[in-house]
């Protein structure tokens, strides 16, 4: 064997080592269940204690939230803070008008997070209405937690 046929032996080995590598590397995405087994639940009671209103769920704060008011600088940093959160539950009327968040606090939850998260939704001029995961509340509860926010 020559030199240039051993040499080109040495590079295409190599470089099906590295397609190898290469192809074993790249992940995939694959679908899972957006909602865990309580949100499924919670969902659920929400969409039979509130049949007038239009429940959303794990809604990024980027679809229903915007800054406006300072430079295109600032507006989109004040953006950047909150534009990869996720509401819980949007709820909202017919019209797609948001009537409140409601978040259910379970272990993933954070104190600090969840004040930061709630800082930026009262500055929107949303409601928050929060429910814990290991007392989830009745549909009458449901039903006067909305009542109250609309009348607030």
């Amino acid at each position: 064997m020559t030199t240039a046929a051993a040499l080109l032996l040495v590079l295409i080995v190599i470089s099906a080592l590295l397609f190898k590598q290469q192809s074993e590397n790249k992940s995939k995405f694959f679908p899972k269940r957006p909602l865990t087994e309580p949100e499924q639940i919670f969902y659920w009671k929400l969409r039979k204690a509130l049949p007038e209103h239009v429940v959303l769920a794990q809604v990024s704060f980027s679809r229903f939230l915007y800054t406006k008011g300072a430079t295109a600088k600032n507006n989109f940093w004040r953006f950047a803070q909150g534009r990869q959160k996720v509401a819980d539950f949007v709820i909202c009327d017919k019209s797609f008008y948001i009537v409140a968040i409601v978040e259910l606090d379970d272990s993933s939850h954070s104190t600090d997070k969840d004040k930061i998260r709630d800082t930026i939704l009262k500055e929107a001029g949303l409601h928050i209405i929060r429910w814990n995961v290991k007392n989830m509340p009745s549909d009458e509860d449901i039903r006067r937690g909305m009542l109250a926010t609309t009348r607030a």
